[in-house]
């Protein structure tokens, strides 16, 4: 937000920072504080991060992933798409049907707003699954 946003009460600037899968360069404990920080501060400064990565577990930190607030899914490696299930929390039996259903179309993904419980979408449009 900007000072005078602040100020006067509006809505200020909202910023994207898309980091598109260079999680992996940035290993290293510096690099790694700062993405954390752009995570849970950047919101306040209205900024709004997104992370596009082929590894959900190794390459992005816990920190970084309890900031979440919703995920996208596409088909892959089973070994992912099992963390991301462990992640969500809540039901896999429900996880698995949501996932099965949003992504029987090519290029189709599982979109899920995190809560408690976690609700589900196919692409950003369809709703199909409340835990």
């Amino acid at each position: 937000r900007s000072k005078e946003a602040a100020v006067l009460g509006g809505p200020g600037f909202q910023t994207l920072f898309f980091v598109d899968d260079l999680l992996s360069q940035y290993r290293g404990a510096a690099n790694t504080k700062t993405l954390e920080r752009l995570f849970y501060q950047g919101r306040h400064f209205g900024l709004t991060v997104m992370i596009l990565s082929q590894s959900f577990r190794t390459a992005i930190s816990p920190i970084i992933r309890r900031q979440f607030s919703h995920i996208a899914i596409w088909p892959g490696q089973p070994a992912e798409v099992e963390a991301v299930r462990e992640e969500v929390g809540g039901d896999p039996k429900v996880f698995d049907e949501a996932f099965s259903i949003a992504t029987k179309k090519p290029h189709a993904f599982l979109w899920i707003r995190l809560g408690n419980p976690p609700e589900y979408f196919s692409s950003f449009t369809k709703a199909i699954v409340r835990a």
